[in-house]
């Protein structure tokens, strides 16, 4: 059985979106997340920044 560790949830407003490419032209997504007085850096690849809007 396999069980995927990195899965977190988050709830806030998402400001500095940028959608980029990697040198390589792997997509990539960086964002942060204003979590009540918190920002949260986020950075995702691949399919998952392609499946972002």
């Amino acid at each position: 059985m396999s069980y995927d560790i990195n899965n977190c949830k988050f709830s806030g407003a998402v400001i500095n979106f940028r959608k980029i490419q990697t040198k390589t032209g792997t997509p990539m997504v960086v964002f942060q997340l204003q979590c009540y007085r918190e920002r949260v850096d986020i950075i995702a690849f691949k399919d998952l920044a392609t499946q972002t809007t």
